[in-house]
């Protein structure tokens, strides 16, 4: 939750919705108690402002433009301009009773370049129409970022927003080589690790607890409101999405890191965590099996105020090489 101490987010909310402190503050707390420990206080304030309706970036315009290198999985509400390289086929796909068209296209700029993602249809005509194109600059809008097999991606859905040869935008000579991928992201020691720090860590599963599991929307993995509606797909059949939380060591230190989503069915070992819902039996299976495993995550290292530690949010893992161990050791 990048630039906003809970103060500010509050008074922004008291400004949009009229609400006082101690409505916020009690909801605040309610969140943080459905949680845990999960969130800290700034994250929890950020998630009802967001419920509320509350865009706490309207007057940071410039602050949350990227450049393509510095953008990162989970990221959120970001800009990003770059020029187009190339445009792929759009094709169709149908989950969960519904059809729709993806399409995509990757941008550049003289940091990286990277692949776009498109699911919202009025977009995607903006590449049927031939208005988004080789060579033309784009400035993506209120995007997000996701990690897809080890590359970044910027996703854009309903909401989003893409201007074409935008006035004041340019983009320098664009970086040669590929789209980054979060392998290239440098192995860090546990106890060098910063809050800050996109790094990536190799070490012994110490420790794993019980999933935890939220309400989200099929379609966009949003949490859902509690009458089941999602502020995108309105109102949804929801799926239950896991949290999930193991100790990392390495020998230098230790360390709490979360997994969501897919990071979490990665970390079981599971195609769906949901399966370990209530079931103490199946969870004490996948954790038998998990402990004192030798894994590589990669993620960002946060700071949780409510316990002044450093966390890590995964956003990918996997089995460490026993020849990537043996090399570290020695």
């Amino acid at each position: 939750m990048i630039g906003f101490t809970y103060d500010q987010i509050v008074s922004r909310i008291k400004e949009a919705k009229g609400l006082s402190d101690g409505e916020i503050d009690a909801r605040v707390k309610d969140k943080m108690s459905k949680l845990s420990d999960l969130i800290s206080r700034e994250g929890a304030a950020h998630i009802v402002a967001n419920e509320c309706g509350v865009n706490l970036y309207d007057s940071l315009q410039k602050a949350r433009r990227y450049k393509v290198g510095d953008v990162v999985p989970m990221m959120r509400n970001i800009e990003v301009a770059g020029k187009v390289l190339k445009v792929y086929d759009t094709r169709t796909f149908s989950k969960n009773g519904r059809e729709g068209r993806i399409g995509s296209f990757m941008i550049g700029d003289e940091t990286g370049r990277i692949r776009v993602v498109i699911w919202d249809e009025k977009l995607i005509r903006m590449i049927d129409d031939g208005k988004v194109k080789e060579d033309v600059v784009v400035l993506v809008k209120n995007a997000y970022v996701k990690d897809n097999n080890g590359f970044k991606e910027v996703h854009m859905g309903g909401g989003c927003a893409l201007d074409v040869n935008p006035e004041g935008v340019s983009v320098g000579d664009v970086k040669a080589g590929g789209s980054e991928g979060v392998q290239s992201v440098g192995l860090k020691a546990i106890a060098d690790l910063k809050e800050g720090d996109f790094a990536k860590v190799r070490g012994t599963l110490v420790n794993l607890f019980e999933p935890k599991f939220y309400n989200a929307c099929p379609q966009c993995s949003k949490k859902v409101s509690e009458s089941n509606a999602c502020a995108e797909h309105g109102p949804v059949v929801p799926k239950a999405v896991p949290i999930v939380n193991i100790f990392l060591d390495d020998g230098t230190d230790n360390i709490r890191v979360v997994f969501f989503r897919d990071a979490a069915n990665s970390v079981l070992k599971v195609d769906d965590a949901s399966v370990l819902q209530n079931n103490l039996e199946k969870f004490r299976e996948a954790k038998e099996r998990m402990m004192l495993a030798q894994v590589e995550v990669v993620g960002r290292v946060n700071r949780n105020e409510m316990f002044d530690r450093l966390e890590m949010s995964a956003v990918s893992v996997r089995d460490s090489n026993p020849k990537e161990i043996v090399e570290l050791l020695k």
